[in-house]
């Protein structure tokens, strides 16, 4: 059965116009990264609740910078993963669009390192990026994070810097929001990549693609929020199937 699937979502790629990646945590999972409601999910870390909160930046700043910086620490080591690259591979075949709810930088080092005859494609930050800042002031944004985050300071007004993520309590960035919103309404296939399609409004973006005629693929290892829409569900890690179906469209 499985090998039927993989044969199916080949074909779909191969056939579409335009590809909707939307990725999430479990697509980053084999290469360390935790998820955020697996069994060792980051929502059972009582400091994620605590110091990735709005209020935490503005009531206890030093703690909450000295928690992100350990945090990056963590993710520095590690590396992408099969997923990573047999995506980065059909992303350089398919014109796609590429939505990320994950904050690491893993599918951008699997780009750069997967070069082909198209332009690269860029990646969207639902939920901002660990590896920029902005300034808690002005908002301005930076391109890079700062190496001593909480001795960092704005070059335009002088405030303090913070990681340019989305944290509990802020809304979504407008930019990749309506990316997004644009690629759901042209494109004729979704690829739901290790997402439980639990948060909003990020979730809705599956069912307004499907409203307009996508296909929808899920590649999960259990069920989610999002199976109902699916056209067509594969159970198991991005990291096994997604090479696997990789491997059918060259």
């Amino acid at each position: 059965m499985t090998t039927s699937k993989i044969a199916t979502a080949a074909r779909w790629i191969r056939d579409a116009d335009h590809i909707l990646v939307f990725c999430g945590s479990g697509l980053s999972a084999e290469s360390g990264v935790p998820t955020f409601r697996g069994e060792d999910g980051l929502y059972n870390d009582s400091k994620l609740l605590e110091y990735a909160h709005v209020d935490a930046l503005r009531d206890k700043p030093d703690e909450a910078l000295t928690w992100f910086h350990k945090v990056v620490d963590m993710l520095e080591p590690l590396r992408p993963n099969a997923g990573h690259f047999a995506l980065a591979r059909i992303c350089q075949s398919r014109p796609c669009t590429i939505v990320t709810q994950n904050v690491d930088r893993l599918l951008e080092q699997a780009i750069a390192q997967s070069p082909g005859s198209n332009p690269p494609a860029k990646v969207w930050h639902l939920h901002g990026s660990l590896y920029k800042a902005k300034c808690m002031d002005c908002d301005a944004p930076l391109k890079t994070m700062p190496e001593d985050l909480l001795g960092a300071r704005c070059p335009k007004c002088g405030g303090r810097l913070r990681p340019d993520v989305v944290l509990f309590g802020e809304e979504l960035p407008e930019a990749p929001y309506l990316q997004a919103q644009g690629a759901a309404h042209v494109a004729d296939l979704v690829l739901l990549l290790g997402t439980s399609g639990i948060v909003n409004p990020a979730a809705m973006l599956p069912g307004l693609a499907r409203s307009h005629g996508a296909k929808l693929i899920e590649i999960n290892p259990n069920p989610t929020e999002l199976s109902a829409l699916a056209h067509l569900t594969l159970r198991g890690p991005t990291g096994e199937l997604l090479p696997a179906i990789e491997k059918r469209i060259r």
